[in-house]
């Protein structure tokens, strides 16, 4: 299993050396706590640089609440207000997205999961001086993720990922707004934290075409306590 990722990483960073355009780093960290058994409440905060590392292309506050419908099937609503850099100036962007994932893991330490996802993004909500209209930009986007636990080694857990964006609205570039592939590993640290490292190859359709080669770090905390912790009688 260690091989597959090895290679899958090694033909993802050699197909996109053929086509470079930018490499991407972004950073972040969140918390994550249960409201509920079910219901969790999950913050996440991420910068985000592209130019070869050089330049913040924006930076994002994001709340998602997660449902667990019933054992691993979830669905989620979440909110996200972003400054994105315009080069001379910021501007903000709020996007909402409704989520459905389900998983499964078998008893070889292999899991599979999938999450659809509608994203509606807009600027600003209305028109203003019957000039600027609002920025609206609608996703439908559908990842795939297999991941593999060994149970003598829990703390160490590798992943491989492919997302499909697809446009919701009229483009001249098509149905397919982007794909993402990507590989990593999850760090479970000691005390609830966790380190999840990654490499992820983006091609974007627009008029000229975009090749990235995203590099991302994230950390994230589980807080210790359920908020509604129900006691049996």
């Amino acid at each position: 299993m260690r091989n597959l990722f090895l290679i899958a990483a090694y033909v993802l960073a050699f197909s996109g050396k053929a086509q470079v355009n930018d490499a991407l780093f972004w950073a972040g960290a969140g918390a994550k706590l249960d409201i509920t058994k079910d219901l969790r409440l999950d913050y996440e905060f991420q910068t985000r640089f592209n130019k070869n590392f050089t330049t913040l292309t924006n930076f994002y506050n994001e709340l998602s609440l997660k449902y667990d419908v019933v054992k691993g099937l979830n669905v989620g609503l979440s909110y996200r207000y972003a400054r994105k850099n315009r080069e001379a100036y910021f501007v903000g962007e709020n996007r909402l997205s409704l989520n459905v994932r389900y998983g499964y893991r078998l008893d070889m330490g292999l899991k599979f999961s999938t999450r659809v996802r509608y994203q509606h993004a807009f600027d600003r909500l209305s028109t203003i001086n019957n000039t600027i209209v609002p920025d609206v930009r609608q996703l439908f986007r559908w990842k795939g993720k297999v991941s593999y636990r060994n149970k003598d080694f829990k703390r160490v857990q590798p992943w491989a990922t492919g997302e499909w964006f697809a446009n919701l609205k009229p483009s001249l570039y098509g149905l397919t707004n982007a794909y993402r592939l990507g590989v990593g590993v999850d760090f479970d640290l000691p005390a609830r934290n966790e380190l999840m490292i990654g490499y992820m190859y983006e091609k974007e359709f627009r008029q000229t075409e975009q090749n990235n080669h995203i590099y991302v770090i994230q950390y994230t905390y589980y807080i210790p306590y359920r908020l509604v912790d129900k006691k049996k009688g």
